[in-house]
């Protein structure tokens, strides 16, 4: 059993207790949060793997005839509840430790400790066959580089600001040095850029200017606000702002 139902602000699975279907339910559960621009799913994956396993392994015995829900819902911004409900008899939460146990060579009671390593937050039902977890997830910057007739198409996966400012003057440099000169920079995903990320473009139009005079650098589907500040900064005067019809 393998059943999915899904709203704006939630997901929820109910499936049998097969291990088998952890990784189905995971990568399902990697889609729906890529809808909230999560560009770092890997934290999340891990707690949400723990809180399966323990279900199926603790709470059901694994026991294919018992199934276990699962919902995940987005509480704004990167904030996350995960509800995981089991049909066992519980167990007593309170005789558990949620800290990562000191002798290396200890196998179990390590599954809830990752959970509250990783979690804001740990409460449980009375009569303990139901975890729900608060998680806020990192959201790391990436660029994702495309290629298409001569262009270089960069479109970052969150904010240009400071902490993200190493990888892309390193990927900006990197592509300088190969001699490509047409860039298009898709905003798309990016809801705030600081000094420190306009520093770095205005560098780059400056170190194109030094490798020839036939550069072509284009921003597209930036915000309203965004499109303002490029305005103020004068940084429409390097690139070309190509403003969409639903800014």
């Amino acid at each position: 059993m393998f059943n999915v139902n899904e709203k704006d602000n939630f997901i929820q699975f109910i499936i049998s207790s097969d291990m088998r279907l952890i990784d189905r339910l995971i990568l399902d559960a990697k889609k729906y949060l890529e809808q909230f621009n999560i560009s770092d799913f890997s934290e999340f994956r891990l707690v949400l793997r723990e809180l399966l396993i323990n279900a199926v392994e603790h709470g059901n015995k694994k026991n294919i005839h018992k199934s276990i829900t699962c919902c995940i819902e987005h509480l704004g911004g990167f904030r996350f509840r995960i509800i995981v409900q089991d049909q066992g008899q519980g167990f007593d939460y309170n005789n558990i430790s949620l800290n990562m146990p000191d002798d290396p060579g200890q196998i179990r009671t390590r599954g809830y400790a990752i959970i509250n390593s990783y979690s804001d937050k740990v409460e449980f039902n009375p009569a303990g066959n139901r975890v729900i977890v608060y998680i806020s997830v990192s959201n790391k910057t990436y660029f994702n580089l495309t290629q298409e007739n001569g262009w270089q198409n960069i479109m970052p996966t969150g904010d240009i600001t400071a902490g993200a400012a190493d990888n892309f003057r390193r990927l900006l440099a990197a592509l300088a040095d190969q001699g490509h000169m047409k860039y298009c920079f898709d905003l798309k995903h990016v809801e705030d850029i600081d000094s420190v990320g306009l520093s770095i473009l205005i560098i780059f139009s400056k170190m194109l200017d030094k490798k020839g005079s036939d550069k072509q650098l284009v921003i597209v589907n930036a915000v309203k606000p965004m499109i303002e500040l490029f305005h103020m900064t004068r940084l429409d005067k390097i690139y070309k702002i190509e403003i969409s019809h639903d800014t």
